[in-house]
């Protein structure tokens, strides 16, 4: 059973690694924006439904990192002048999700 949980985390890890990738290379289309907003509210999901009711403060934080994520696809779409803060939004909330799921 450990090792499908180790399974999990690599590929989490991967898609990780391919969104950020996606994220940042040069290219006119929104697939990295797309890419990251998934992978951050499902890191919020998967956090929040893994910890028990009584641990309020982690359910607040796995949530903001969905928020943020949510919030860096609406900068990043209305303002194209902020494109760099949205895609720094984005590598927070994929990369600090996927740290608190680890050490979950």
């Amino acid at each position: 059973m450990m090792q499908l949980l180790l399974m999990l985390y690599v590929i989490l890890f991967v898609l990780v690694v391919v969104g950020q990738f996606l994220l940042y290379k040069n290219s006119e289309k929104n697939i990295g924006f797309i890419w990251n907003t998934i992978l951050g509210i499902l890191f919020s999901y998967l956090i929040f439904t893994a910890l028990p009711n009584n641990f309020i403060v982690e359910r607040v934080i796995s949530l903001i990192w969905g928020v943020l994520a949510i919030g860096a696809l609406i900068i990043g779409n209305f303002a194209q002048k902020n494109k760099l803060i949205s895609k720094i939004l984005f590598s927070v909330a994929v990369i600090g999700g996927s740290i608190h799921l680890f050490f979950l």
